[in-house]
């Protein structure tokens, strides 16, 4: 998971001239186990947690 830290067309800490979602999208074939999350780590984490068996 690449975590971000805000959307596609928030003010972020540096300039980025195309966000990562457009970069992978525009790479196009990355694997299906790499996304992107602007959630919390912890909220992140819970969820993985809940999922295991």
């Amino acid at each position: 998971m690449l975590k971000l830290r805000g959307t596609a067309g928030e003010r972020q800490t540096h300039h980025e001239d195309l966000p990562y979602t457009e970069l992978l999208d525009r790479l196009g074939n990355v694997p299906p186990n790499l996304v992107t999350s602007t959630a919390p780590w912890a909220a992140r984490s819970r969820r993985r947690r809940a999922s295991r068996p």
